[in-house]
């Protein structure tokens, strides 16, 4: 019983996460993306103007790194947005967020989908994409990694995810005792999923992060987006 007045409490956090990421993600597409673009195409006015090599070379640098943010802001907005995810489903949008965090520090990156793919409600998808999120982030900011893999098994009855790195790694038995914002929206969103997370770690062996859940065709309509 108190194990299930949590999760009543934890989902209704949870909702309200998605719902702000969701209200912040057309923010971004409607009005920074908007304001960029435009931003870029005053450049081409602005270029016929310039009077020297000089200026023609830092307006071309300037084109360039506004090519740059556009397309962050756009992948932004795509991984905070769960109407991308219902469209192109999970094992695509976990690809393209692996290439925008991690090959942006030149790690080498492995994705395998194992078993037959099969889309779960996209409640459930999006919270499996949260926690995938968070542990990729993790890597790209603490782990000093070369490699990264991440596997999405999908067996008969259950999903399992892995994501592993080859990075410093830390002392597996401080992790309760971590207190970040992360980690924790990892273990409650697991929790929503009636699922289980198992991190593994040692110092300069790297990390795998693991999450397992059961059955997941036969757990309970999650309603929130």
């Amino acid at each position: 019983m108190i194990f299930k007045s949590e999760n009543k409490l934890l989902f209704a956090r949870i909702e309200e996460q998605e719902r702000a990421m969701d209200h912040f993600s057309r923010e971004i597409r409607e009005n920074i993306g908007q304001l960029l673009n435009f931003t870029k195409m005053n450049m081409f006015p602005i270029a016929k103007y310039a009077t020297d090599s000089k200026q023609i070379e830092l307006i071309e640098k300037t084109k360039k790194l506004l090519d740059r943010l556009i397309k962050d802001v756009h992948n932004i907005s795509h991984s905070l947005n769960s109407d991308y995810i219902k469209i192109n489903g999970l094992p695509q949008v976990l690809k393209e967020e692996l290439n925008f965090i991690i090959n942006n520090q030149n790690v080498a990156c492995s994705f395998d989908v194992k078993g037959n793919y099969r889309s779960f409600e996209p409640a459930k998808e999006l919270l499996i994409y949260r926690i995938a999120r968070e542990a990729m982030l993790n890597i790209a900011k603490h782990a000093s990694a070369s490699e990264v893999v991440i596997e999405l098994i999908y067996d008969h009855n259950d999903f399992k995810m892995r994501i592993s790195d080859n990075g410093c790694g830390f002392d597996n038995s401080m992790i309760t005792e971590f207190k970040s914002k992360g980690f924790m929206n990892m273990q409650q969103r697991t929790m929503i999923l009636n699922g289980s997370l198992e991190i593994v770690s040692m110092p300069s062996m790297g990390c795998t992060v693991s999450l397992l859940v059961q059955k997941p065709y036969e757990i309970p309509s999650l309603t929130f987006l």
